[in-house]
């Protein structure tokens, strides 16, 4: 759940991400994948979700019912070799906790939506943020210094479905992000507007 205050009066905002991380493979083999933020957009509406912004990414953390610990790792980031040893750790993270149906959080960066990638002089970036510890401060702050073609294995692609719950009507993100009012729910940038990839 999202809440915003304006004006004395409440609205409530409820987004339905998924659980974990965006991953290749079956239930008992598979590997979380990074995605360049074209392919992630390219998903994302094959599967009438999106991705998140900044602030739905503090949400999902502060509601997630399992909280991982960041594993930085320093050598060989975008190898894929890289890529399995991560998600190696993140599966040690998760080893004897029953995690069926919950939400998970804290071990990747996200690629988010952020309106500021309008406003870069270099159409060509992508936005990251997140990596939460466990007081809930994220590793990385918005950032879109990377150009678009790089990944790492910090990378996550959290998708959601893009049918948004503000006080009993549904939005797409796209239409929370139009809206003056609205946005403030799903944005906490000092400009709120539409964005993709």
């Amino acid at each position: 759940m999202i809440a915003v205050s304006l004006k004395g009066d409440t609205l409530r905002g409820y987004c339905f991400p998924l659980l974990d991380y965006l991953a290749v493979g079956g239930n008992k083999d598979f590997v979380r994948v990074p995605l360049q933020p074209q392919n992630a957009q390219t998903v994302a509406e094959a599967w009438s979700c999106t991705l998140p912004t900044r602030k739905i990414v503090d949400a999902i953390y502060a509601a997630a019912d399992v909280k991982l610990e960041p594993h930085p790792l320093t050598q060989h980031r975008d190898s894929v070799t890289t890529f399995l040893e991560h998600n190696q750790i993140i599966q040690g993270q998760l080893k004897g906790k029953n995690k069926q149906g919950l939400l998970i959080a804290g071990h990747k960066k996200d690629v988010v939506l952020s309106p500021r990638l309008l406003r870069l002089e270099k159409k060509d970036r992508v936005a990251i943020y997140g990596w939460h510890k466990p007081d809930g401060k994220p590793i990385q702050p918005l950032y879109l210094g990377h150009v678009a073609w790089y990944t790492d294995y910090s990378h996550g692609i959290r998708l959601l479905y893009n049918r948004f719950e503000v006080n009993g009507r549904y939005y797409t993100l796209q239409e929370l992000l139009a809206d003056p009012v609205l946005s403030r729910l799903v944005c906490d940038e000092d400009i709120c507007e539409p964005v993709q990839y």
